[in-house]
């Protein structure tokens, strides 16, 4: 008995030693690793492990209906960098955007030496799959990672195993925020325009994984415009020309998915990042360009430039300036606002090159409950551009305040103008300069295409800002009180609505009050809808005062 359970043992000791040997006979120790493959979850795909030298170490059976698949891989090459990646044919995955199945292409994703071990996770999508292509062209882990970041608004883990954005599930938030991530592409891919063509959609969703493939070629200059290092135009391997303002596109397709019938993540806005703004937009006539200000977009006053040429010829487009509106529209979760500020652009001496001025009332916040979109809209064409507007250093700094008079109504409303914070800035002898602006937010709308906005105006003498309830402007004066007299502000410039508080006794580093009042035509304007009228015997707390304030 004892002889016979010594040799069953003996067999059994055989078998597995067998089983972990390779075919020099010599011991193979390995580890069990899962992962999903998913675009959604794709059915039937086969995964290879492999060195950076595309030496096989594993493969993986097929994965099952969810994209789930197991791969034993040798513990010798985990202190090297690895690529998972999927082969073979006949894998199908049901596209997000049109939830249709069809035929699976290749995704990837680099696994850096020692992060796996025994139990590890580790997903193929198509955000790990530019990341792969990125340090396979040539980029350190770190730099593809910065590049896809920067680009896209988020950094990609493949550690999370996506949940299915077309079914609702009880998955995490970072599960569920990597499924809906995964399904802007698919929808990229069926809303994307080529702009040589102006055709929609690249040819299928099967043609997601030369999209992605054309995206890692875009990146490869550190910038998603379409191009890559030197100029030259980025093509699919099906010939599909990547346009220059791929990274908008993008955007409108995020936007999209998040609105669309098939996004049942329960996803709110404010867990999805905000839009990354491209700065190039393409309406049917016109490249625009986007030149943001050197020092960034901040809450109040926002100068930037606008580089526009004709698509036709690649020309200068030159007198655009009267045809051109701005609107910076803040999106605020099913809300929004925003105003159309007509005569805000001019033109400089570079042709096709303008100068454009605008007023952000907030900042954008991180998420898709609270962002800015700036249209600029040429004649009966539209530019849209995503600003990522800042807050001011010193967030209880005032950026606007209110004027109104209780006899000056439009309709049954008070009629309202409003004080921007320009800039202020250093002046002589330990003082400082505050630049106000001063608009007329008009009570009627200008409608451009699907987006009405409220109108809003310089105010100065001789303008006629009012369209829905007309009011000739004869005399604007801007005041603030010195402590015992009020000193009126100078003009700056000709009909600009901009005026200088000059030689203000601030002390850097804290904050001061500036008590202002604005006059329209004799009429003095206070600071609220309702109350009473001004009080010419008090100073500075009556309802004509706003108290400015300002940290030089």
């Amino acid at each position: 008995m004892k002889f016979t359970t010594y040799l069953l043992s003996f067999i059994l000791m055989l078998a597995v030693l067998t089983a972990c040997g390779s075919s020099d006979g010599t011991t193979t120790h390995t580890i069990l690793v899962s992962g999903v493959v998913f675009a959604g979850p794709a059915d039937g795909v086969t995964v290879t492990a492999k060195t950076t030298a595309g030496v096989v170490v594993a493969t993986s059976a097929s994965s099952d209906s969810t994209g789930v698949f197991t791969v034993a891989i040798p513990t010798t090459a985990l202190s090297g960098d690895l690529i998972f990646e999927t082969t073979g044919s006949g894998a199908i995955f049901t596209d997000e955007a049109t939830a249709t199945s069809t035929t699976l292409g290749t995704l990837s994703v680099f696994v850096p030496a020692g992060t796996l071990s025994a139990g590890s996770s580790v997903t193929l999508d198509p955000s790990s799959t530019i990341v792969q292509r990125l340090i396979a062209g040539g980029k350190t882990r770190t730099a593809a990672f910065s590049i896809y970041s920067s680009s896209f608004g988020y950094k990609p883990d493949f550690t999370i195993k996506p949940a299915f954005a077309n079914i609702s599930t009880a998955s995490t938030t970072p599960q569920r925020l990597a499924g809906f991530r995964a399904a802007v592409f698919s929808q990229l891919t069926n809303d994307i325009i080529d702009p040589t063509t102006a055709s929609t959609g690249i040819g299928g969703a099967v043609r997601q994984f030369e999209l992605l493939q054309a995206i890692a070629d875009d990146l490869s200059d550190g910038v998603l415009d379409g191009k890559k290092n030197g100029g030259s135009v980025v093509k699919t391997a099906s010939n599909f020309t990547i346009p220059e303002d791929i990274l908008n596109q993008y955007n409108a397709s995020l936007l999209k998915f998040q609105t669309s019938g098939n996004n049942k993540t329960k996803l709110t806005p404010s867990l999805i990042n905000a839009p990354i703004s491209g700065k190039v937009s393409l309406t049917p006539s016109y490249r625009v360009e986007y030149v943001p200000p050197t020092t960034g977009e901040y809450i109040s006053a926002d100068t930037f430039q606008l580089k526009i040429t004709k698509r036709s010829d690649g020309t200068a487009a030159t007198g655009l300036a009267t045809s051109i509106v701005l609107n910076p529209y803040m999106v605020m979760g099913t809300m929004g606002g925003g105003g159309n500020w007509p005569g805000a652009v001019v033109e400089t001496g570079t042709p096709g090159t303008y100068t454009g001025t605008i007023h952000y009332s907030m900042e954008t916040y991180w998420g898709l409950d609270m962002y800015w979109k700036l249209y600029v809209f040429i004649g009966s064409e539209t530019a849209l551009f995503y600003p990522n507007v800042a807050t001011l250093t010193n967030m209880t700094d005032t950026v606007s305040v209110s004027y109104y008079n209780a006899s000056d109504l439009t309709g049954t409303s008070r009629r309202r103008y409003r004080i921007w914070r320009e800039s202020l800035t250093a002046g002589t002898g330990g003082t400082y300069d505050l630049t106000l602006f001063v608009s007329a937010p008009d009570s009627g709308t200008s409608t451009h295409g699907s987006v009405s906005s409220a109108n809003n105006y310089a105010v100065y003498a001789g303008q006629n800002a009012w369209a829905n309830s007309p009011l000739t402007i004869n005399a604007v004066t801007v005041q603030y009180y010195n402590g015992s007299t009020w000193i009126g502000l100078t003009p700056v410039g000709t009909n600009t609505g901009k005026f200088i508080a000059s030689s203000l006794p601030l002390t850097a580093g804290a904050q001061g009050s500036v008590y202002l009042r604005l006059i329209i035509n004799g009429t003095t304007y206070t600071n609220a809808n309702t109350g009473t009228a001004w009080d010419a015997s008090d100073s500075t707390t009556s309802n004509a005062v706003q108290n400015f304030k300002v940290t030089p």
